[in-house]
C-alpha cells in the first residue's frame, strides 16, 4: 500500500502538550487481533468498531489514530469491506492516521506488517532471545498497529489470535482467558484469547515463547472455582511458588 510520508517527515519528532489535549471524536469500543508471527515477517489485522465519543464537543467527526510508520507497514485499510483511498478517505501523516467521518457503528479493517526482531527499543512488539514478547507502557501498542494510543479509550480486546509455529513457540498468550487452539499445517498453531472488561491499550500484552508453568485453583467466596496458571522460562519455574501463593492471597 503506497504512502506519501517522506522519510523526512518520518524522523520528525512530535511534541505533545498537555493544553491541546481533547476528547475523542470517534472512539474504538471493540477490537479483535490477530497475529501472524513468522521470522522477521509478523502481519497484525484489525477490526476495529467505532462509535461517536459523547464526551466530544467539537465538529470534527474523523478518527485519528496512532502509529509509528517506521516500524508499522499499512498493507491495507477497508471500512465495513470497502477499501479506502488515501486522500479521499483518510489522511497518513508522521505518527498519525487519521479516518474521515467513519460512520458509528461501522468496522476499521487494518492489516500491517512490524518486524519485532528490529524492534530494539523494546516498546510494542519486539523479540528477547526465543521469546516475542510486548510492552505497551505508555506508548508502545502504536509500534504495533494503528490505534487510538491513549488512556481515555477503553475498548473490549474480544479476541485476540496468536498463530506461530508450535516446536519454536509451544506457549502463546494474552490477555483475558483462552477460548480456543488448534493445530495448523507446516508445524504451526493457534491460540484464542478474550478480554471481557474494557481497557486502554496500554495494559495489552502478548507473548509467544518456549515456556515453563506451574498451575494450581482457587476457589472464590461464592463458590466459583478459577484456575490459576504462572509463567516463566523453564530455568525459572521453581521460583514461580512464591508469586502463586501471593496470587492467591491478593
Amino acid at each position: 500500500m503506497n504512502t506519501n510520508i517522506s522519510a523526512e517527515e518520518s524522523t520528525a519528532p512530535v511534541e505533545i502538550f498537555r493544553k491541546d489535549y481533547e476528547p475523542l471524536p470517534m472512539v474504538v469500543t471493540k477490537l479483535n487481533m490477530d497475529f501472524n508471527i513468522a521470522d522477521r515477517k509478523t502481519i497484525v489485522t484489525s477490526e476495529l468498531t467505532i462509535e461517536t465519543n459523547k464526551a466530544y464537543k467539537g465538529d470534527s467527526k474523523d478518527l485519528p489514530l496512532d502509529g509509528e510508520e517506521k516500524l508499522v507497514k499499512l498493507l491495507s485499510l477497508s471500512l465495513n469491506g470497502k477499501d479506502l483511498k488515501e486522500g479521499d478517505d483518510f489522511t497518513l501523516a508522521p505518527g498519525k492516521l487519521v479516518i474521515k467521518n467513519p460512520p458509528a457503528g461501522s468496522v476499521l479493517k487494518t492489516v500491517v506488517e512490524v518486524i519485532p526482531e528490529d524492534n530494539f527499543k523494546l516498546a510494542g512488539l519486539y523479540k528477547t532471545g526465543p521469546m516475542y514478547c510486548t510492552q505497551c507502557e505508555a506508548m508502545g501498542f502504536r509500534r504495533i498497529t494503528y490505534y487510538p494510543d491513549r488512556p481515555d479509550n477503553m475498548a473490549i480486546f474480544e479476541k485476540v489470535r496468536l498463530e506461530a509455529d508450535k516446536k519454536a513457540y509451544p506457549i502463546l498468550l494474552a490477555n483475558g482467558n483462552m477460548i480456543d487452539s488448534g493445530d495448523l499445517d507446516d508445524g504451526r498453531h493457534y491460540a484464542t484469547w478474550t478480554d471481557p472488561y474494557p481497557k486502554p491499550s496500554y495494559l495489552f500484552c502478548c507473548v509467544a515463547g518456549d515456556l515453563g508453568k506451574i498451575h494450581d485453583t482457587y476457589t472464590t467466596t461464592s463458590g466459583r472455582k478459577v484456575d490459576l496458571q504462572l509463567f516463566s522460562e523453564s530455568h525459572n519455574v521453581h521460583k514461580l511458588d512464591y508469586a502463586m501463593e501471593s496470587l492467591k492471597k491478593s
